[in-house]
């Protein structure tokens, strides 16, 4: 990736249970080729509006990135406004439109969240992205992977 002279912006799109924090590390790097937003997807209950309300916060021409559930937005910005986006990066993400499992475990999670019951998203979220081969698998000091959950900590998400 080289320096851009026009620094063209960079949208980030967090996945569901992570926000602006995730990117600390990256930001500053990413702002060398333009200015860097990260996307606000807590608001609107359908990955149509969530790409609605991003673009019509976001800059006229731009980067664009998802990562997870930030991938699903991604696509509906580029069914929405292809144009718009310059760039585009997919991170961990489907290409598949979210199965209705998806969507109730999303909605179920943004209701507890919202209702200050984090650790129970955390608890809905970890057989989702750890195998169950590794549920107790002790990490080089011995701690549980619950108990390593920085992505998916209060001070990354929600």
């Amino acid at each position: 990736m080289s320096e851009v002279q026009d620094g063209l912006p960079v949208v980030l799109v967090p996945g569901l249970t992570c926000s602006a924090r995730l990117y600390a590390d990256q930001i500053p790097a990413l702002w060398r080729f333009g200015p860097v937003m990260v996307a606000d997807h807590r608001r609107d209950d359908s990955m149509a509006a969530i790409a609605r309300r991003i673009l019509a916060n976001a800059p006229p021409r731009f980067a664009l990135v998802g990562l997870s559930m930030g991938g699903y937005i991604a696509f509906e910005i580029m069914r929405q406004a292809p144009a718009r986006v310059a760039k585009l990066a997919l991170l961990d993400t489907g290409a598949r439109p979210e199965a209705p499992e998806q969507t109730e475990r999303r909605r179920t999670a943004l209701a507890l969240a919202k209702a200050g019951r984090y650790s129970e998203v955390l608890d809905l979220a970890y057989p989702v992205y750890v195998h169950r081969n590794r549920h107790g698998c002790p990490w080089g000091n011995g701690l549980d992977h619950r108990d390593r959950r920085v992505a998916f900590s209060p001070s990354h998400g929600f």
